[in-house]
């Protein structure tokens, strides 16, 4: 059972591979292994009642081996995957602190924490894996990235050159060669390394960003207004592409396109936390104090953790 298990998951086949492992569970109910597998795939589901599910196997993996550094690596993920930061740190933590030659928590330490801008968390987080393994390239990455987050553009110029001619076709090495240029203000430069890898439709949509980041910084609204407009019409549907949109408009003081973008949001996800956190935003630049606060506080019930809706909150009531 294992063994087409394994198959059925190697070719995409989800479902068989769930019912192989629940044919297995029914004579061994108590096989780590194949319950951390189960969850895992239950975790990557469309379905929210198997995403609830895996919550609830995967919680009670953590209280029943508590030594586990693979079950509270796999919480943390899920806690993430959730936006549930705060939850997936402690996680990280516990795993990390089991398994002292463990880099996968590390790693996504350091990439949390450079999402964050905490950029000394990356060097730090980064340091220990390059501490086990110094020809790690995905923590060198993440080390050059943080440096330039803090400004250390020399450094990080000397390391992503270094992985550059490790990896000459890298678009995560590029990206960050064109962020590099940015703040250099070589703005030519940069766009040529966002054009390079930047394709209409596509999933990844960092070096759109980046291509925005260009329009905004040069003054240019209306060529950012047409890559988003042509990127609408591929893929109308897109929360990505919709927040990227409301994000651009509101940065522009356009808040009437911004929360009609938003409200979208909330009316495809009425359960995102950051779609309602992100119109209690839009309010507040607008002055809607009440409306703001409404919205920060459905946030709140979404996300009780989040410390940045429970600032907003405090802010707006003190």
């Amino acid at each position: 059972h294992k063994r087409i298990e394994r198959v059925l998951e190697a070719l995409g086949r989800r479902e068989e591979a769930i019912g192989e492992l629940n044919e297995i569970l029914k004579n061994t109910p108590n096989d780590v292994e194949v319950r951390l597998t189960r969850a895992v795939l239950l975790r990557e589901s469309q379905d929210a009642k198997e995403r609830d599910a895996a919550t609830v196997e995967f919680q009670a993996l953590a209280a029943q081996y508590p030594q586990n550094e693979i079950v509270h690596y796999n919480l943390a993920l899920l806690y993430l995957s959730k936006g549930n930061a705060a939850s997936a740190s402690q996680e990280l933590k516990k795993s990390s602190d089991l398994r002292k030659d463990y880099i996968a928590p590390r790693l996504l330490q350091a990439e949390m924490a450079q999402t964050a801008q905490n950029y000394s968390g990356a060097l730090d987080a980064a340091g220990e894996v390059l501490a086990l393994n110094p020809n790690n390239f995905d923590a060198r990455l993440l080390r050059a990235a943080a440096l330039l987050g803090s400004k250390s553009y020399r450094q990080a110029e000397v390391e992503l050159n270094a992985l550059s001619k490790l990896q000459p076709d890298s678009k995560n090495i590029d990206l960050e060669l064109a962020a590099l240029a940015v703040a250099k203000k070589d703005y030519t430069k940069a766009e040529s390394l966002y054009r390079r890898h930047y394709q209409q439709g596509s999933t990844d949509l960092r070096p759109l960003e980046g291509l925005l980041q260009l329009c905004v910084l040069e003054r240019h609204p209306e060529k950012a207004q047409a890559l988003l407009g042509e990127e609408l019409k591929q893929r109308p549907d897109s929360r990505p592409v919709r927040l990227l949109l409301a994000s651009f408009a509101a940065q522009e003081g356009k808040f009437d396109i911004a929360a009609q973008q938003y409200r979208w949001l909330q009316s495809k996800d009425p359960k995102s936390p950051q779609a309602y956190s992100a119109l209690g935003d839009v309010y507040q630049a607008q002055g809607a104090t009440q409306a703001a606060l409404t919205s920060y506080e459905k946030a709140n019930e979404l996300a009780p953790n989040d410390t940045k809706i429970l600032n907003a909150i405090a802010i707006l009531e003190s």
